[in-house]
């Protein structure tokens, strides 16, 4: 759901719904999902211009990939990371 409301732009509900999906993962613990919902997290965060609490979601998702030694999650991570530095970069220019 929230990936919906990511890619219709409703980065609030977008929000809402992956939190609830991170509560449910730390619950069960499940590490894959953990480290791809705080991704998406960061994402809808730094849609919203919440660019300290996307960094938070980029480098949880990217902890928990390198812990997970899953190698495509951690590129994401890191490709996603990128693009907010350089989103803040040009902000500040």
């Amino acid at each position: 759901m929230g990936n919906a409301f990511n890619a219709l732009g409703m980065y609030d509900q977008a929000v809402r719904y992956h939190r609830q999906e991170l509560h449910i993962s730390l619950e069960v613990n499940d590490r894959p999902s953990q480290a791809s919902t705080h991704g998406n997290l960061a994402v809808a965060y730094q849609a919203l211009g919440a660019h300290d609490r996307a960094l938070q979601h980029y480098l949880h998702h990217l902890t928990i990939a390198r812990e997970l030694r899953d190698t495509q999650s951690t590129a994401r991570a890191l490709g996603n990371r990128q693009t907010g530095h350089d989103q803040a970069l040009d902000r500040a220019r």
